[in-house]
């Protein structure tokens, strides 16, 4: 994708300044450049962001649409502070650790059909929550921390998430650490938004 870019990018420059220097004269062959170059440093951070988010778009195009049945939501005690260096940890030592409610959450994820992009299986481990008015974009806003994740076994008892893709529906269990102030969530997966979870209190 890059590539063609670059080759479009190159054949406009040099087909517009043959056609700026037939029609205009030898002082467009400076004018199309310079142009050009301006055009490219405008669009230069938005064509850059729509290439690094495209994997991600890929990614997640397997939950889009997606359904999130709640079975439950229970308040739970918090966990131990995870280790320094672990998920979670606080980023300075000695820095305060975030306050927040805690919450066992039990919900059946389902892709909406069959997937349309070149992913077909979805990781559990790779489910977010953010408030529904928080951009796709921007998970990481610090309201909900995903501390564990579970999956239900063919035997219905709930294991640790090892890891394992899935291509249809699957019921998990998230521990889930939430700002206090924060009265929903929406499940992420990349990019895509889908379900809502209503916090009590």
């Amino acid at each position: 994708m890059v590539r063609i870019a670059v080759l479009l990018l190159l054949a406009a420059l040099v087909g517009g300044s043959l056609l700026a220097w037939e029609f205009l004269g030898w002082w467009a062959l400076l004018a199309v450049p310079v142009a050009l170059y301006l055009l490219a440093k405008s669009l230069g951070g938005w064509l850059l962001r729509q290439l690094f988010m495209a994997p991600f778009r890929a990614k997640g195009a397997v939950l889009r649409g997606a359904t999130a049945t709640v079975h439950s939501l229970a308040p739970c005690p918090a966990p131990p502070p995870p280790a320094e260096g672990e998920e979670g940890a606080a980023a300075e030592p000695g820095e305060p650790p975030v306050e927040r409610r805690w919450f066992r959450l039990e919900a059946t994820i389902a892709p909406a059909g069959e997937a349309a992009g070149p992913f077909r299986h979805w990781e559990p481990g790779e489910i977010r929550l953010a408030p529904p008015e928080v951009s796709p974009e921007d998970t990481d806003d610090g309201a909900c921390e995903v501390r564990e994740v579970e999956v239900e076994g063919e035997s219905g008892a709930f294991g640790p998430d090892e890891g394992m893709k899935y291509a249809g529906p699957l019921r998990v269990r998230l521990l889930l650490g939430v700002r206090p102030g924060t009265g929903s969530l929406s499940f992420r997966y990349y990019l895509e938004k889908f379900g809502e979870v209503r916090l009590a209190g």
